[in-house]
């Protein structure tokens, strides 16, 4: 199940990555590590930093542990390679939305259509 997950998230971001670019919608989009960092202990906190790089790996991540990065304090732990970041409210705006469609944004859902898919209320 893991890796099903992995690999439909890989799909949607190069999915999302080719439609910035088709589109030229400026989003800020880019390819980027993501880390999981710690700045506690490392003796305290290894064997469960070791169990979550082996279950990334396993799921099909391409990870791996870190023992410092650039940022000012000290700190350790797993970089995951080949993510993205990018805004996704300027990404949104460039889609092309068919008319039948209404977004809103800053909503709150009560409820998910449970016979309908797809429907909101």
């Amino acid at each position: 199940m893991a890796r099903e997950v992995v690999k439909a998230r890989a799909e949607a971001v190069d999915d999302i990555e080719a439609m910035v670019d088709r589109l030229g919608i400026d989003c800020q989009f880019k390819r980027q590590p993501a880390f999981r960092l710690l700045n506690d202990d490392r003796q305290s906190t290894q064997h469960d930093l070791n169990d979550e790089l082996d279950a990334l790996i396993s799921a099909g991540l391409d990870a791996e542990r870190v023992d410092a990065t650039a940022l000012p304090f000290d700190n350790w732990g797993i970089r995951i390679s080949n993510q993205a970041q990018f805004n996704p409210c300027t990404t949104c705006r460039g889609w092309p939305m068919p008319r039948s469609v209404k977004a809103w944004w800053c909503t709150r859902t009560r409820r998910l259509g449970r016979w309908m898919p797809g429907r909101v209320s």
